[in-house]
């Protein structure tokens, strides 16, 4: 494996700068959320399509990325589920900043570790050890208390709150959906579809529900096309290009920052201070996830 020019650590810490921005150019924009989730996940399918098509003409020659025809219809099936839950994912958490705080927001967002473990043991019947029951229990608390919106005002409202939460759990069935296809499809095809099919869900979400879809200022197109450059492409893809170089657990721990980085951004930009029960309960959720994180790291390299 070639080393990179760049250390991949400090690329991961760049991209979680460029996530961090996320929630800021949301609250930026004027356009109604379900708009701008359609607008993101629209504009990051055709900031991919240029790579996708490149790998169309190469003809799939390698049999880890077999052509858009060569998928099986069982693993298509798959990337439009993941793209339903990424589209969930995003109406609810772009929904929630409109009603709670950019801290309560990222910090209840981030819980999709959670998730992906509760569905892991009901799943794959995967059996926890005590630590990691205590740990994700501790998460869990933490959130449902931020949730109800414990402490008044400063820490958002129930609504947005719930809302965020529910797209952390959204957001981990497309983690686990990846997951499974991952080892079966490119990343450049597998993105492309996962992406316009997460779109169309919104175009038509919007379409249902009355939601304009056109008629904006420029303003608010060029921040959703700010959040389809930065956030999803020099973010996330910075992730995934990381995990070639380093462990999984690493990026996902590092991944946590962004609430961090989100929160300093709004106290900068909005005058958003969170409350003391919003960064004390942040602060033992994130805790709590990365402690889980690591232990998990652990457990794994013991395994025979």
């Amino acid at each position: 494996m070639d080393a990179p020019m760049v250390s991949p650590r400090i690329l991961v810490l760049i991209g979680v700068l460029f996530t961090s921005s996320s929630a800021i150019l949301i609250r930026l924009s004027d356009a109604p959320p379900l708009a701008t989730a359609a607008y993101r996940m629209l504009f990051s399918a055709l900031l991919v399509l240029p790579p996708f098509i490149r790998r169309e003409h190469a003809g799939g020659s390698s049999s880890t990325e077999p052509e858009l025809s060569g998928i099986a219809v069982q693993d298509l099936l798959l990337c439009v589920a993941s793209g339903l839950f990424l589209a969930v994912h995003f109406a609810l958490w772009i929904t929630s900043l409109s009603y709670t705080t950019v801290a309560s927001a990222t910090v209840l967002v981030s819980t999709h570790p959670i998730f992906i473990l509760i569905a892991s043991v009901v799943f794959l019947r995967e059996r926890p050890d005590r630590l990691t029951i205590i740990l994700v229990a501790v998460a869990f608390a933490g959130s449902v208390l931020l949730g109800m919106n414990v402490g008044g005002t400063g820490n958002g409202s129930p609504l947005g709150n719930w809302l965020a939460f529910g797209g952390g759990a959204a957001v981990s069935g497309y983690f686990l959906i990846g997951r499974a296809v991952r080892g079966r499809i490119g990343a450049t095809h597998y993105t492309f579809i996962v992406y316009l099919t997460s779109a169309l869900f919104l175009i038509i979400a919007c379409v249902v529900g009355g939601v304009p879809l056109t008629g904006f200022p420029v303003r608010d197109y060029l921040i959703f096309s700010a959040l389809a450059v930065f956030p999803t492409l020099m973010g996330h893809s910075i992730f995934n290009w990381s995990l070639r170089y380093l462990r999984p657990t690493f990026v996902s721990v590092a991944v946590l920052g962004e609430p961090i980085f989100a929160t300093i951004l709004a106290v900068f930009i909005f005058s958003e201070v969170p409350s003391l029960v919003t960064a004390a309960g942040g602060i033992v959720i994130i805790g709590a996830i990365a402690w889980y994180l690591y232990h998990e790291e652990i457990t794994n390299r013991q395994k025979p």
